[in-house]
């Protein structure tokens, strides 16, 4: 990996160099970098299922490839407009690196031997080439805040868009207790969809040295959040609980007691705030009644609980091979239904490129979420570079269990996890350099 990382260098020095020459300068470079990644935040509203609408061009899963090559193309100039010139190889996380990568090489490999699907081997080409020298530059220069900052507040605004126009377009009818898709075609697609928004709201929350801005995102987050429990799927909202509580041990772990009052005051607001928004919007009653008892696990079987999944991944690990399934001869039929997925991202994987594949992908997730434990639970400094992964692994771990779509630039917070993963595989020594921490 040290050999690869030299080449990274070797490639994206004389970019950086070019660069210099322009008339762009270094606040042109930012500039791009924050546009790029607003562009790939706005991916959120083109992909977004709106009833009535459809865009064969643009929906997934019509044409991932075409999603999967753009997204690649915003990455790419990401990298390019960040490079510097005395970048430095960059301690690796071997075993995250093992994971990563055979989970990638496993995929891309069987899809030469049967095939696993329309957009799979584009995204495991993106996972080899252009993420990993994303995760180079956004740890070895100073672009990953620029680059966030601007992801999150894309996303804020994509989550704010959605809400609105659906209580604009598709107020909930609460004379009716019904789940929530507002202007979405099913009110799971609706939730998911929303998730990213409560993400970025939480980043920005955390980092923006503005105590209105902290304040402000606080107050914002619940939008999507009554959004999501309006919709009454259980694990997006369990999803954005766990991050809200990653965020809070967060700024918790602020080290200033003056900042750590500030922040106490900025979370009561924003709790009042949040629950004031959402009684206006769901004018409370029995619609909050309903939606706990979708928690209640009393007399139901395990399938009930999990709304049929658990009798769908029995089979499917009845199902399993070494080598995977052609998904175009052999697709998942569980009970002479065929199913579009198997609900859960391990077993996805592994139906579709066998179960070395699938264990891989696990111990990568698992990894991951080992990862943010240490930074949340660490007595070292927290760091700003961790702060969107710790928000969005425990939210993605969540709902990897229950959903399938696994395409990072088709569905959004898959994205918002791969791009976090910068930190897991570099281990870089911030201790010796003056990087900000959470203050």
């Amino acid at each position: 990996m040290n050999k690869i990382q030299k080449l990274y260098i070797k490639i994206l020095e004389p970019v950086s160099g070019f660069l210099d020459r322009t008339p762009l300068g270094i606040k042109g470079r930012e500039t791009g970098i924050s546009i790029c990644a607003f562009l790939l935040s706005f991916f959120l509203l083109l992909q977004f299922p709106y009833k009535d609408i459809y865009w064969p061009a643009l929906r997934y899963p019509n044409n991932a490839t075409l999603w999967t090559l753009a997204g690649s193309l915003v990455l790419i100039a990401v990298i390019m407009l960040a490079a510097e010139r005395e970048m430095k190889p960059i301690k690796i996380n071997k075993a995250f690196c093992l994971f990563y990568f055979g989970t990638a090489l496993l995929i891309f490999i069987s899809g030469f031997m049967h095939y696993i699907d329309q957009g799979w081997r584009p995204f495991t080409i993106t996972m080899l080439l252009v993420f990993p020298v994303f995760y180079f530059i956004s740890v070895n220069t100073k672009c990953s805040e620029i680059f966030f900052k601007a992801f999150s507040w894309g996303l804020i605004i994509g989550g704010c868009v959605i809400s609105i126009a659906s209580l604009i377009a598709s107020p909930p009818d609460l004379s009716i207790i019904a789940r929530y898709s507002g202007i979405n075609v099913n009110s799971a697609h609706f939730a998911i969809c929303l998730l990213p928004s409560v993400i970025g709201c939480l980043y920005i929350a955390i980092t923006s040295r503005i105590a209105v801005i902290r304040i402000v995102a606080w107050i914002i987050v619940w939008l999507p959040v009554s959004m999501m429990f309006l919709a009454g799927t259980r694990s997006p909202l369990i999803a954005a609980v766990m991050a809200i509580i990653a965020a809070v041990i967060i700024i918790v772990r602020k080290r200033k007691a003056e900042a750590r009052k500030k922040t106490n005051m900025g979370i009561v607001i924003a709790i009042v705030a949040g629950v004031l928004l959402f009684l206006f919007i769901s004018d409370a009653g029995n619609i909050i009644i309903e939606r706990l008892a979708r928690f209640d696990v009393t007399d139901k079987t395990v399938n009930q609980v999990l709304s049929g999944r658990w009798n769908l991944w029995i089979e499917t690990i009845n199902n399993l091979n070494f080598i995977g399934h052609d998904y175009r001869t052999d697709p998942l039929i569980i009970n002479e239904t065929y199913m579009f997925g198997t609900h859960n991202f391990t077993l996805e994987v592994a139906y579709r490129s066998g179960i070395i594949a699938g264990i891989f992908y696990l111990l990568m997730e698992v990894s991951a979420l080992i990862f943010v434990f240490k930074k949340l639970f660490s007595k070292k400094t927290f760091r700003k570079e961790y702060v969107f992964a710790c928000l969005i692994i425990p939210a993605f771990f969540v709902v990897s269990m229950f959903e399938w779509d696994l395409l990072p630039f088709s569905v959004m917070y898959v994205l918002c996890f791969f791009l976090s993963l910068g930190p897991l595989m570099f281990e870089k020594d911030y201790d010796s350099e003056n990087h900000d921490i959470i203050t």
